[in-house]
């Protein structure tokens, strides 16, 4: 079984799956956030003949078909994927790996210091800093990831 995976714009906290009479996996949420997030709904393109079932897109290609489509940060592709935030960093990571692969690359939108506006360029880390090198603030916008290519 294929999955094509689209998307619509939608405001969730935490999705949840649904399977319709129609085969059809929806991915929705059912409380109000401050940001938009994206709900995904998974349909099954095609069926081969004589097989009984197909598998269920991982997480990593659930995350990879997300960030073709838009910027995320760690904290929305959490929700998106129902996973706790600090487990998304190592899918991340082994994204950027399999992308290279590819030849594709994943494009990461720095982390900065809301109260300085410093930038973090040249962060290897995927995670958010801690703190402003500059100011020592703790109020530091995540960084935001998207595929390119």
């Amino acid at each position: 079984m294929h999955f094509v995976i689209q998307a619509e714009n939608c405001f969730l906290k935490a999705p949840v799956a649904h399977l319709s009479d129609h085969g059809q996996i929806t991915a929705s949420g059912s409380r109000r956030m401050g940001h938009s997030v994206r709900r995904t709904t998974l349909m099954n393109a095609s069926r081969h003949p004589g097989g009984t079932g197909g598998t269920m897109p991982t997480i990593r290609e659930q995350m990879i078909s997300l960030l073709s489509e838009g910027e995320y940060d760690a904290y929305e592709l959490s929700q998106c994927m129902r996973i706790q935030e600090r487990e998304v960093y190592p899918h991340l990571q082994h994204i950027s790996k399999t992308l290279a692969a590819r030849g594709r690359r994943l494009i990461i939108a720095p982390a900065a210091c809301i109260s300085c506006g410093f930038t973090f360029k040249n962060r290897a880390r995927f995670k958010k800093p801690g703190r402003c090198p500059i100011c020592r603030s703790e109020r530091i916008r995540p960084p935001r990831y998207s595929i390119q290519g």
